[in-house]
């Protein structure tokens, strides 16, 4: 239900019932920050992000999932080029959706102070090493989560210092770590056996086949990064499709942008231009892509020269039509 040019992985169901996952993603940016949260519904529409995207450290954010009656994700704090651990961390994206403003805390304690410093790789300083978080909660007897519990007490995967073998540990936010379970080669995944609450089921917004979808930008002005641009100085959208590189091409990756045919100079994604749009003199612009197609766009002037692009991608589903206020409008807004 994915299109990106790199992969999603990590699923996990949301009490709305969406599914929150982790994204790798390279579109015109830094080649080691692009690992953050997003939403989609099960269908595969309404593809969104939730935290971390434009965040420099931690270079990846994975495994997350929803605390039980609580507004916050507990997920790992990994790097780009390390094994999927580093730090558990609690998230609140009311606070913020990328930097250290929305981090809660973290385990170990001190690696909340490496949140947004250095690079792609800071997480690698993490000792000792975490992985796996998973929310416990009680439950009361009509099936829903006991808030006076919830956000407190958690299983995940941490070293034991026998090497790299990792046990299965009981956190809590009161500072004890209570290893639980070990063995050779290591423990992973701890997923506690328990009925839970069904979330409501989203109902599909999509075709089953088709060969488009629609996208419509209410404001085409309001947005990040915006300062300067005048009503009147957009006049059209460019539509760009990074599809998938379907051939190996030699030599192995050795440096950034070594891929060959050559594409785009120090870069990891292929381009196509599949259309312009005009934007009218409110800002706003709909136009149709193929469905199920890795997207982005682009703000362009009178003449044609790029105003604003963007530095992720989306889908859309067949049937699907989905849109948004601009470039990009504040996330926490109705």
């Amino acid at each position: 239900i994915g299109k990106s040019t790199l992969h999603e992985g990590h699923g996990s169901l949301m009490p709305d019932g969406r599914i929150l996952y982790d994204r790798w993603e390279y579109v015109d940016r830094n080649f080691g920050d692009a690992q953050g949260l997003w939403t989609v519904s099960p269908d595969g529409t309404n593809h969104a992000v939730y935290w971390g995207n434009n965040t420099n450290s931690p270079g990846g954010v994975l495994d997350a999932r929803v605390i039980p009656g609580q507004q916050q994700v507990v997920c790992t704090f990994g790097s780009c080029h390390d094994r999927p651990w580093g730090a558990i961390a609690i998230i609140d994206r009311r606070l913020a959706i990328d930097g250290r403003r929305g981090v809660i805390r973290t385990w170990p304690q001190s690696a909340i102070d490496l949140v947004g410093k250095g690079n792609f790789d800071t997480f690698t300083q993490v000792w000792p090493r975490y992985e796996d978080p998973y929310p416990l909660c009680d439950v009361r007897p009509d099936g829903m989560p006991a808030a006076a519990s919830a956000g407190m007490y958690f299983l995940c995967s941490r070293m034991t210092g026998e090497g790299e073998q990792m046990g299965v540990v009981l956190l809590d936010v009161f500072g004890n770590e209570v290893l639980l379970h070990t063995e050779a080669p290591g423990c992973y995944d701890p997923m506690p056996l328990a009925p839970r609450p069904r979330p409501p089921v989203i109902p599909a917004r999509r075709q089953v086949v088709g060969p488009r979808a629609t996208f419509y930008v209410t404001d085409a002005y309001r947005g990040t990064h915006m300062a300067g641009v005048q009503r009147g100085d957009v006049r059209f959208l460019r539509v760009v499709e990074s599809p998938e590189k379907r051939f190996w091409t030699a030599p192995a990756w050795g440096g950034q942008g070594v891929h060959r045919p050559a594409m785009n100079w120090h870069s990891f994604e292929n381009k196509r231009i599949l259309g312009t749009a005009p934007v009218d003199a409110d800002g706003s612009v709909c136009f149709e892509v193929p469905a199920e197609s890795f997207v982005y766009f682009q703000l362009l002037d009178a003449n044609g020269m790029m105003i604003q692009s963007m530095r992720s991608g989306t889908i859309a589903q067949p049937g699907e039509v989905t849109g948004c206020v601009g470039c990009h409008e504040a996330r926490q807004s109705a």
